[in-house]
């Protein structure tokens, strides 16, 4: 592991996608136990917490008045994005605590940004559709919060940490001191620096369908549900937690019903009930639906700890066919990581001469593509390194893999911006680091 402020860094940030915990428009929700600790019913996670205006970070149970300026606190929203200072995974949707220390949650504005739903490393200020499946974007909320650069500029350099737009992360916290962090505009608490506005993502900002269905959230307001008829005759039904990340059907007891519609008295259930079962296309589970047509009014029950709930679902076309992979996954989690140093410098390597053909071709917007599987390379190399090697050998792989990680950042962010200038130029700190690896793991001959 690295020492210092890159080492803090590294633990939190060495996965470069944004996708913190998502809160958004949730509309009408009875109860979210999203940041509440474990055993904490709905109604009971929705006291009334009381903050100031002026001064994001103090919350209060009680009414009264703030310590840092003196003016009266003000009720929370009953509906918003709340996260923990210190622990940005244990988020929610109403005023609570974080479920892991205890303190109060703090409101964080929201703004909206385009999604891939196949690829959630890919989030753009705006754009129609993604650089690297080309299937359309879909919209989302994501909240913004406001970093001490400091930290960063040890990873980005100065250049990079000042251009920084979204942290990219995958459910995890900042790895900042909370003196690095604010809610709100303003200077840092502990070097007097101007924070830095990014953008993470946080619990239910994305209710966007998987499958061409319908998105339904529970009343839990954690497990949610996405029916969708795939095709005439055929009913199926995905689950998700509340970071819209698939969950295993199988391990769900659900049924359906068909139902009419009724102008006075709503949804009407049919007498007879039909199980839903386990799909031979993972990840789902699905029914037979006879006499078929649109629009089809279905109930489905669903088995959620320990309580049948009731959902009402009208389907007025056919969703997608085709089943999307159980889990979105980032880029890297699909990486084979060879067994040995030498296969893993190798298969780093073939990333740099990816990245290489690109720069050729000027196709800036995939080169995090490789970029990103080289920072994953990179970082599994690190833990090769034997306890006993010698501390100047430790020293220049720390150094080597810190070129892999920043130079993957930098590719990332000025390819999105598509500066080709800064490009190049980070695309020397990258190779520089990928150079310095296969000169510690030098390939074996062919006589070896």
């Amino acid at each position: 592991m690295y020492g210092g402020p890159f080492g803090l860094m590294q633990k939190r940030l060495m996965e470069i996608v944004i996708v913190l915990p998502a809160l958004a428009f949730v509309g009408a929700l009875s109860g979210c136990r999203d940041g509440a600790p474990a055993g904490t019913s709905p109604a009971a996670s929705r006291p009334v917490h009381y903050a100031c205006a002026a001064h994001p970070l103090v919350v209060s149970r009680e009414d009264g008045a703030c310590g840092e300026c003196g003016a009266a606190l003000v009720a929370q929203k009953s509906v918003g994005t709340y996260l923990c200072v210190d622990h940005f995974e244990s988020a929610g949707v109403l005023p609570g605590a974080c479920g892991k220390c205890g303190k109060l949650l703090v409101a964080i504005p929201n703004v909206n940004m385009w999604k891939c739903t196949r690829h959630p490393e890919v989030m753009l200020d705006g754009g129609s559709a993604c650089p690297v499946c080309e299937s359309s974007l879909v919209e989302v909320m994501v909240g913004k919060v406001w970093v001490c650069t400091r930290s960063l500029e040890e990873t980005l350099g100065k250049e990079g940490a000042s251009g920084l737009t979204a942290l990219r992360l995958q459910g995890n916290g900042l790895g900042f001191n909370t003196e690095e962090l604010g809610f709100g505009e303003g200077d840092c608490g502990k070097c007097g620096r101007e924070l830095l506005e990014v953008t993470v993502q946080v619990p239910h900002g994305d209710h966007n369908p998987r499958h061409g269905g319908v998105f339904r959230m529970a009343p839990d307001n954690w497990h949610h549900l996405e029916v969708v008829a795939p095709r005439e005759g055929l009913l199926r039904v995905y689950f998700f937690d509340n970071y819209t990340r698939p969950l295993e059907a199988s391990g769900f007891s659900a049924r359906y019903l068909r139902a009419t519609f009724d102008e006075k008295d709503g949804f009407v259930d049919g007498a007879e009930a039909f199980e839903l079962k386990p799909s031979s296309a993972a990840g789902c589970l699905e029914a037979a639906v006879p006499d078929f047509s649109f629009p089809l009014h279905l109930v489905i029950k669903v088995v959620l700890g320990g309580k049948e709930e009731r959902f009402d679902f009208t389907l007025r076309k056919l969703g997608s066919a085709a089943a999307a992979p159980s889990q979105p996954r980032r880029l890297e989690d699909s990486l084979v990581i060879p067994a040995s140093a030498a296969g893993i410098v190798s298969e780093l390597s073939s990333r740099d001469e990816r990245v290489q053909v690109l720069l050729r071709e000027q196709d800036y917007k995939r080169l995090f593509l490789p970029a990103f599987e080289a920072k994953a390379l990179a970082l599994a190399l690190e833990k090769k390194m034997a306890p006993g090697e010698p501390a100047d050998r430790k020293r220049g792989l720390g150094r080597a893999v810190k070129e892999v990680v920043r130079g993957a950042w930098l590719l990332d962010h000025f390819g999105d911006q598509g500066d080709r200038t800064e490009v190049l130029q980070q695309y020397d700190v990258f190779s520089s680091g990928v150079k310095a690896l296969k000169a510690l793991y030098p390939a074996p001959s062919d006589g070896d």
